[in-house]
């Protein structure tokens, strides 16, 4: 990939100085201000190498980092050794970042801004041998600087919204130019295969690798951490738990109106929500409580609790989800029911949860579509269609365990993405740095 167009770069210049008031005004916000520095390289804890030039994994934020856990685990198994460091763009994605890596990786840092002189600052510092770019994020200084160092530059779990490839093909030949820095791309389904192709003007450097995310490991025994956890929040076995994963502004208001119906039924069930931001949960606490429901806050698994007195709890910590998927009786993947194109469902998925989704998971229509035609998932247009669903769920219990049993078959069926991608990294591998002890 040659060097990027003069064009791109006096674009940023232009867009930084005008918005440079509005860039300073933002810094009054403590997660801008925490990350700002380390991301135009004025203060970085980008590790430089002593020894062997390291392996860069970079995931955008925090579903981007949990989902590159495998994808850490099986480099660390496949290439023993072999310095890993891994980057991620915000404060969210570092708290994940620290909480899964922090023992398993030789670095984490910020990512630069794409301007050209962090991004050459950072490159520079870290020296890598191969970079791996997990689903998205793609920015077309990194990448020039990157291949200009001939350093290989992949794109793993790759995956095209619909509405990113519109996006892309509108960019035309500097889209292309872009996207062919990459020395390989691994998709995450045929369909986003054939976008990335369409877009490049051929399939040489993509293949399919699947998803990474169904490799993510699931608790030993989703059921025993469920009873343990209902034992040790004073959960009543025969409760039902509808959770409410990696909800956005909307979302609360018609789960906490599904609640009052599901109540006025004749039902009790314990409703747990988690918003995708947690800084949100205080907000959710007062939602709540302005409606009458009894609610208690949740920050710590092991945190002691008497849930039987409570209607809803809150989540205001990342990095519990899972967990709780093994918790729940019926789960309710977030960002779906708003225009936000849905969150991961493979969570709940991998605990055997039945699970319930808005009309918009366009991020991950293809696990969807899966999950939904083996009978794992049910997609609910409206809080109408989700009541009747959760009154169906909740009145019959054999329903629900074969609906859970059918999510765990797809999400076992699908295992595998995570060695198709170590093959092809270790394909992408610069000789001599494979396996050097």
């Amino acid at each position: 990939m040659a060097h990027m167009p003069l064009g791109y770069n006096l674009l940023w210049v232009t867009v930084g100085w005008i918005g440079l008031p509005v860039f300073l005004f933002s810094l009054i916000r403590p997660k801008r201000r925490a990350t700002a520095a380390h991301r135009l390289t004025l203060r970085s804890d980008a590790p430089q190498p002593k020894g062997r030039r390291p392996i860069w994994i970079h995931a955008l934020s925090v579903g981007e980092v949990a989902s590159a856990e495998p994808l850490v685990d099986g480099l660390r198994r496949a290439l023993p050794g072999h310095p890993l460091v891994f980057s991620t763009a915000t404060l969210t994605g570092m708290q994940t970042a620290r909480k899964l890596f922090a023992d398993k990786v030789d670095g984490l840092f910020y990512s630069p801004y794409d301007v050209l002189f962090a991004v050459l600052r950072i490159v520079r510092r870290v020296d890598p041998a191969l970079v791996l770019l997990v689903e998205t994020d793609i920015w077309p200084n990194f990448i020039s600087a990157l291949r200009r160092r001939h350093v290989p530059v992949l794109l793993v779990n790759a995956r095209l919204s619909r509405q990113t490839y519109r996006g892309y093909r509108l960019l035309g030949r500097f889209a292309r130019r872009v996207l062919s820095g990459f020395s390989h791309i691994g998709a995450q389904s045929q369909r986003d295969a054939r976008r990335f192709a369409d877009l490049l003007g051929g399939v040489e450097q993509i293949e399919v690798t699947g998803n990474i995310k169904f490799d993510r490991t699931a608790p030993l025994d989703p059921e025993a951490t469920g009873r343990a956890l209902r034992l040790h929040w004073g959960i009543d076995p025969a409760q039902v738990v509808i959770l409410l994963g990696s909800t956005h502004e909307g979302e609360e208001t018609t789960g906490f109106a599904l609640l009052e119906r599901l109540r006025a039924a004749g039902h009790a069930p314990l409703l747990i929500v988690a918003p995708r931001d947690p800084n949100r949960a205080e907000v959710v606490v007062r939602q709540a409580r302005g409606r009458g429901l009894a609610t208690m806050t949740v920050t710590r698994i092991d945190q002691t609790l008497s849930a039987g007195a409570a209607t809803v709890l809150v989540v205001a910590a990342l990095g519990l989800l899972q967990p709780l998927y093994a918790l729940a009786d019926i789960a309710f993947v977030g960002g779906s029911l708003v225009a936000e194109g849905g969150h991961n469902p493979l969570e709940p998925a991998a605990c055997g949860t039945p699970i319930l989704f808005g009309p918009d998971m366009s991020d991950f229509a293809a696990i969807a579509a899966q999950l939904m035609a083996a009978g794992g998932a049910w997609r609910v247009a409206d809080g109408e269609q989700w009541y009747t669903a959760c009154h169906r769920l909740i009145a019959q219990p054999s329903v629900r365990k074969e609906m859970g049993h059918r999510a765990l078959q797809v999400f076992q069926s699908n295992k595998g993405a995570v060695q198709r991608t170590l093959a092809m990294v270790q394909q992408a591998l610069p000789p001599g740095e494979e396996r050097k002890s």
